[in-house]
């Protein structure tokens, strides 16, 4: 049950919580009433924190380039959320061949058939994903890697 409700598969606790703080408060009793309605907001904050993680766990994964200081334009490549390299935009033929070869090893690897992520890697998928809601426009700097 608690992993349906934070995938957001299952309403079931939400609706609970609800349904006890509606009949305490129609009750008369308010003090309980807001207890649960505290719960039902700290439940309704985590399940929109997870709905988060997901969006940047499923859609981030792709090579973002970014105009550098004085020409020197870099390139990150997010995977799953998180930035697996940065380097600099490749200028020669070689430079590319090599981001190509790097470029593939970093997205060529399978991924687990879970969508559980790295505790470390929270804070930085979070941070990428807040990034690009804020900034929608910057999705046009990224190109999809297949």
């Amino acid at each position: 049950l608690a992993r349906a409700f934070l995938d957001g598969s299952d309403d079931g606790p939400l609706k609970v919580l609800r349904v006890q703080m509606e009949r305490l408060s129609a009750e008369m009793e308010f003090e309980r009433a807001a207890h649960y309605r505290d719960k039902l907001q700290r439940l309704e904050a985590l399940r929109a924190q997870f709905g988060r993680l997901r969006f940047a766990v499923e859609n981030l994964s792709f090579m973002y380039t970014v105009p550098g200081h004085e020409g020197e334009d870099r390139v990150y490549l997010i995977r799953r959320g998180v930035v697996r390299a940065e380097l600099g935009k490749p200028r020669s033929s070689k430079d590319r061949r090599g981001m190509k070869q790097f470029v593939e090893d970093i997205f060529s690897q399978s991924d687990k058939p879970t969508a559980q992520v790295p505790t470390h890697e929270i804070d930085e998928l979070l941070l990428l994903s807040s990034w690009f809601r804020r900034f929608p426009r910057e999705m046009k700097r990224t190109k999809q890697v297949s």
